[in-house]
């Protein structure tokens, strides 16, 4: 995900090979690899000092990881943790139908369960390709455009 070229060709393309590797995989499965992975990026903005005023480890961590540009746009911060949220949300809502599925429940009983079923692999897809687009954001946020 990390080396994927800008724009939604491309973004499209690491999607379909990320898949294409997780074949052997559950749907929700999938989701939760790529979550997993996209993780690992992600992770660093866990500790960004978003301040002015932040200890001098802080600062040491943040340039290494070239997250010093961050605090030039943290609108964009801001709006980028929503949608790195709402994907979660809906990988969550993924598990939960496979919980359901599994614990026995009968299509009969829940017909709008067999519906929901068959969107899962869209819903997987466009998760995954969320989060391929979101790692190209953290290129963008540690790198200085002047």
């Amino acid at each position: 995900m990390v080396c994927t070229a800008r724009g939604d060709h491309y973004a499209h393309h690491t999607t379909m090979l990320i898949l294409e590797q997780l074949k052997a995989y559950s749907w929700d499965a999938k989701a939760l690899i790529v979550q997993a992975a996209f993780a690992l990026e992600y992770g660093k903005f866990l500790y960004l000092p978003l301040t002015t005023q932040y200890q001098m480890s802080e600062k040491s961590l943040a340039d290494l990881n070239g997250l010093l540009m961050i605090q030039h746009n943290t609108q964009h911060l801001t709006f980028f943790n929503s949608v790195v949220k709402k994907v979660m949300q809906v990988i969550e809502c993924i598990t939960e139908w496979k919980r359901l599925t599994s614990a026995g429940y009968d299509i009969k009983d829940v017909p709008t369960l067999a519906e929901t079923l068959h969107e899962i692999p869209v819903v997987v897809y466009w998760a995954i390709f969320t989060f391929v687009t979101c790692t190209g954001q953290i290129d963008d946020f540690t790198t200085d455009h002047k």
